[in-house]
């Protein structure tokens, strides 16, 4: 129930709390932050800008997750999302290769860094902590977990909910930004914390082996064998 306690916007993200959501959205407005998710990522869907924009009533990709989670590990600029870097014949001879975009600024790299250490709380003490304690990832991770609107073909979102986890590791020298959504096909509402905290870990330590990260910091995880149970 209510404490009437004060609470800080740090603690609101790390515990999910959307009431510090909604006050901070009425105290910027919606105009503000639609053109912050815009310069940060959102360049193809539609934002509206109303207040409830504050809980995710703007369907947006998985892509434009992703590349907010790159421009904070970026820190603050944004880099267009390079789908393709090369393309070669059956000998190897490349044909064509796309060189990345220049970056534009979205946020400051000390706002950036300041996201990016609350995020850290999310995975230490918050609704991400199962990738610690369940799942074993030791390495500095920056993270949120969410839920999302289902978007029907017509490209209106429906009363389904998608669980969604998205992260950055290692948050001290990022390397990796990463985003997983489960959509249940029951049509059920879970935390992106419970349903996709799984196939975050097993992504984010198969990476952090891949670069080396030394062991003491990924203690534990072994991507694709879960609690006996298949990642992939």
């Amino acid at each position: 129930p209510p404490s009437g306690a004060a609470m800080s916007l740090r603690d609101g993200l790390t515990y999910f709390k959307n009431t510090t959501t909604a006050q901070l959205m009425q105290t910027v407005g919606p105009a503000k932050v639609a053109t912050l998710a815009r310069a940060m990522s959102v360049r193809q869907s539609k934002l509206e800008e109303v207040p409830s924009l504050a809980l995710g009533t703007s369907p947006v990709t998985l892509k434009e997750i992703a590349t907010a989670c790159a421009t904070l590990a970026n820190e603050g600029s944004y880099l267009e999302p390079t789908l393709v870097l090369r393309v070669a014949d059956r000998n190897g001879q490349v044909l064509e290769s796309f060189a990345d975009k220049l970056p534009e600024r979205a946020l400051s790299q000390a706002n950036a860094q300041t996201l990016l250490d609350v995020m850290r709380g999310v995975i230490d003490r918050g609704t991400g902590l199962g990738i610690r304690s369940r799942y074993g990832i030791q390495a500095d991770v920056a993270g949120k977990t969410g839920t999302v609107h289902k978007v029907t073909a017509n490209g209106y979102a429906d009363d389904r909910y998608i669980g969604l986890f998205a992260g950055i590791a290692p948050a001290s020298n990022p390397r990796i930004a990463a985003v997983v959504v489960i959509d249940d096909p029951r049509g059920e509402s879970y935390y992106g914390g419970l349903v996709a905290a799984p196939g975050f870990s097993a992504i984010v330590g198969g990476v952090l082996r891949t670069l080396h990260v030394p062991p003491d910091k990924t203690d534990g995880l072994i991507a694709g064998n879960l609690d006996g149970e298949d990642a992939t």
